[in-house]
């Protein structure tokens, strides 16, 4: 894959991890999906595709 897909795909990780932690406070305890996990695995994801995106350089 390209550099730029991996670029875009941790933009859009990253954006995906911001809705996620937005909706933190406004769910109750122990909701499922969790959104604080849901934005940590998001925000993961990001620096993986950037590590790959540095890699495929």
């Amino acid at each position: 894959m390209s550099t730029t897909y991996w670029k875009a795909a941790a933009d859009q990780a990253r954006a995906a991890a911001d809705e996620w932690t937005a909706l933190i406070d406004s769910t109750p305890a122990g909701s499922t999906p969790d959104p604080a996990a849901a934005a940590q695995l998001c925000r993961d994801n990001a620096e993986l595709y950037e590590e790959q995106a540095r890699d495929d350089t």
